[in-house]
């Protein structure tokens, strides 16, 4: 083997010494070490050297990245074969300073062969040579083989029921040099082996004298044998009858309940009863080979509701579904079958079902009245005289099916690139790529657009330019229709990339349908069939959503009363009502407190109510709104109870006073006696009454005036004269000179009014006089009798 290693220039180099090793495997490893410090696998990359290699006559020339590196190790510790590492150029100074490597390594050729192997120089900085000189290096070398024989010695494995020879024809053993190593076997092929696994061991020896070994497996397994039991599972009173499947010269033995045995192949249990149900094990011997196997047998008794197993949903629709049932009779006649269904589960036949027929045996029944996107679940039954059982309860959500469409050259020469759209509410853009002849992206990608808005399309291609049609499901049932395409495009002037546009019906459904996009070569007519293969083209589908348009804003709201009382309620109406009207307080859409194009309402304060139109799932932008004005009753107060003195010289006082009173409009306040008014002595009640529209209230006080002044008396004397019984009397009047009193007199007295001989004389006495308050004015006054001639002073006396 020749090795020679070449590097161009040495600036910014970085390989100081150069090496290799013949390893044990026969491979030959070279060693560069270099001053980049540890490396890892991605330092490798793109950082190799050209070498040249020559097997045989076979010469090429390469830029190889290295095999692999080692860091950190010196040059003894380099992994080498019995030879050890041969050194073959270094930078003096450098080399074994840095003990990092990365190394070559080189197969070896066929046995013989002599390999020349050149490593010319570094392609990067990290392998360029450190000084003049190190590279190129050459090895030469011849191939000898140190490797032991390759043996190959698969597990054996082969059915009998008794001891079976086996011959090891599937083994192998290679050898690099020795094309007829010598062989030997533990066991010798084509020896007997028994039942069971018996373990082999064989070894390989080749001319140079390696030597390998290896273990492998002889399986002597029975050969597979696949019984089938069954019962009839009769009613009360049939035979029970048992079988498995006819092994030839096989015998059986059968065991089971009640300590049942037999040697037939297909036992029978005549009269059979619920105590002959359970479990029945047959042993089949053929040979040294024995199997067993089961089944389960039951006697059914009378007066037993159906077995009902529910058959699984299949063929789901946006309206319908497939399902059914399998009815065991269970000894009694079935008289109706079929499946029912809820949307809330445990179904009966109180609920939606149908009936399938009677008797025992599978039976299919159609679901239908679905509706799209619900979940429904369904039950099996079976109804016989003593009532109805139910089998297992599946559910499913009624769905669409879509066609998917097949493209026979999916790939192969042309495909769509990408679908977009633009001028819709929402807008998608596609990088599909190939989609290998049909896509389903509705989960993923979506547009939209209002009721009556257009939209635009763009697709592109690769390959050849195609052409495009396209279809939208506006009524969901799973199908496009002829009627449902909005895009048929001819590219007559072989366009890559082309544009279309449609407009939604002004009529289509809201909501989201699948849209399907087909391609097709575009020497063809615009594809045609949404669900037909095709040799060249592709079919793609998106989600394309249907947006409401917005209704109109409510022109204005009227009302029944746009002021009221508290208490009492107005009727609002929505002018220019559109589909369903929302009311609000608060704001528009902000509470709402009502429905409908009408509202009749009682707020207890005044409040704006709004109204906005509602039309398939839209909003209208606006809300038209009104002020309801709310009065509230008056409520009155009204002053403490008053008490005053009279004014001088008068019989009463001026009193003055204001009551108020709550409520909306400000009620007036009207009095029974208004207020500067003149109140005479005494108490004189008042009452207030407040009053707008909206009601009235009312309130009292009293006003009381003291009379605080006392009567003036003005007296004169007065002279009487004794009548003949000596007697005489005066009056009030006799005395007063012109008493007066601000509120009048009321009475006038004297403290003496008769007088007798004993008053003869001058006599002062007192007149007293009260007023309508009883205030009280006395006033001495002098009353005078005239002196009697002195001849009478002798009469008896007389009363006065």
């Amino acid at each position: 083997m020749l090795l020679a290693i070449m590097m161009a220039g040495q600036v910014s180099s970085h390989g100081v010494q150069i090496a290799y090793t013949i390893l044990n495997n026969g491979f030959v490893r070279v060693y560069i070490e270099h001053w980049h410090g540890p490396l890892n696998a991605s330092s490798l990359v793109n950082n190799g050297m050209t070498i040249t290699t020559s097997y045989g006559s076979t010469t090429v020339t390469q830029s190889l990245d290295a095999s692999g590196f080692i860091n950190t190790t010196t040059l003894s510790g380099l992994p080498a074969g019995s030879s050890g590492v041969t050194v073959l150029g270094t930078c003096s100074g450098l080399a074994n300073n840095y003990n990092n490597w990365v190394y070559y390594d080189f197969a070896p050729a066929t046995c013989g062969t002599p390999v020349s192997i050149t490593i010319s120089q570094g392609n990067t900085y990290l392998l360029t040579q450190a000084c003049t000189g190190l590279y190129p290096r050459t090895i030469n070398a011849t191939f000898v083989d140190k490797s032991p024989p390759v043996i190959t010695a698969p597990d054996i494995t082969v059915t009998s029921c008794t001891a079976v020879p086996v011959t090891f024809d599937n083994l192998t053993v290679v050898d690099a040099c020795d094309p007829n190593p010598t062989v030997t076997y533990s066991i010798s092929s084509g020896s007997t082996f028994s039942p069971g696994t018996t373990q082999v061991t064989v070894t390989a020896t080749d001319n140079q004298n390696y030597t390998s070994t290896k273990t492998f497996n002889v399986h002597v397994v029975p050969p597979t044998l696949n019984l089938t039991t069954t019962s009839n599972d009769p009613c009360e009173g049939e035979d029970l009858i048992l079988t498995v499947t006819p092994v030839t010269g096989a015998s059986y033995s059968w065991s089971g309940p009640n300590n049942f045995s037999s040697t037939a192949q297909n036992p029978v249990i005549t009269n059979s009863s619920v105590s002959n149900s359970g479990t029945y094990t047959v042993t089949v011997s053929s040979g040294q080979c024995t199997y067993t196997a089961s089944v389960v047998a039951t006697v059914h008794q009378f007066g037993l509701l159906p077995t009902v197993a529910t058959a699984a949903i299949t063929n789901i629709t946006p309206t319908t579904a497939v399902s059914g049932g399998t009815v065991d009779p269970n000894c009694e006649t079935t008289t109706a079958r079929g499946v029912c269904w809820n949307t809330t589960g445990s179904p009966t036949i109180s609920d939606a079902h149908t009936t399938d027929g009677a008797g025992p045996g599978s039976y299919s029944s159609t679901l239908t009245g679905l509706t799209l996107g619900q979940t429904y679940y369904v039950r099996a039954y079976a109804t016989n005289k003593v009532g109805t059982s139910y089998g297992q309860e599946y559910s499913f959500v009624a769905s669409l099916n879509y066609c998917n469409p097949t493209t026979y050259y999916s790939c192969t020469y042309m495909h769509m690139t990408n679908v977009s759209t633009s001028g819709g509410i929402t807008n998608f853009s596609n990088n599909s790529g190939c989609s290998a002849g049909y896509g389903d992206y509705s989960q993923t990608y979506s547009a939209s657009q209002i009721q009556g808005g257009s939209m635009t399309m763009s697709f592109s291609s690769t390959g050849y330019p195609m052409d495009y049609s396209v279809w939208i499901d506006y009524n969901d049932d799973g199908v496009f229709s002829s009627n449902e395409k909005v895009i048929s495009y001819d590219n007559i002037y072989g366009s890559y990339t082309v544009t279309a546009s449609f407009t939604v019906p002004v009529n289509a459904a809201s909501g989201s349908h699948r849209m399907r996009v087909r391609s097709e070569y575009y020497g063809y007519s615009p594809p045609i069939d949404p669900c037909n293969s095709v040799s060249y083209g592709e079919a793609e589908d998106y989600t394309f959503k249907v947006e409401a348009n917005k209704p109109s804003d409510p022109t204005s709201i009227t009302a029944t009363a746009d002021t009221i009382c508290n208490g009492s309620s107005t009727t609002l109406t929505c002018n220019g009502a559109v589909g369903t009207v929302y009311w609000y307080t608060g704001g528009c859409g902000l509470t709402q407190v009502g429905t409908g194009n009408s509202l009749t309402v009682s707020p207890n304060a005044t409040t704006t109510y709004y109204a906005r139109n509602y039309e398939n799932g839209k909003f209208s932008d606006n809300c038209a709104n009104i002020t309801v004005t709310v009065n509230t009753a008056p409520v009155i107060s009204v002053p403490n109870n008053i008490s005053l003195i009279n004014d001088a010289g008068q019989c009463g006082a001026i009193a003055t006073f204001n009551a108020s009173a709550t409520g909306t409009p400000v009620p007036t306040i009207s009095y029974s006696v208004t207020s500067g008014s003149f109140f005479n002595v005494g108490s004189t009640p008042v009452v207030a009454v407040a009053t707008n529209v909206c009601g009235s209230d009312t309130g009292s006080f009293t006003v009381s005036v003291t009379d605080n002044t006392l009567p003036t008396v003005i007296t004169q004397n007065v002279t009487v004269q004794l009548d003949s019984n000596g007697q005489a009397s005066i009056s009030p009047n006799d005395v007063d000179n012109g008493s007066y009193d601000n509120c009048g007199i009321d009475t006038l007295m004297l403290d003496k009014s008769t007088f007798n001989c004993s008053d003869i004389g001058a006599t002062s006495k007192v007149v007293v006089v009260t007023n309508s308050s009883w205030k009280k004015s006395t006033v001495e006054y002098v009353s005078s009798l005239p002196s009697f001639p002195s001849q009478l002073n002798n009469l008896p006396s007389a009363s006065t």
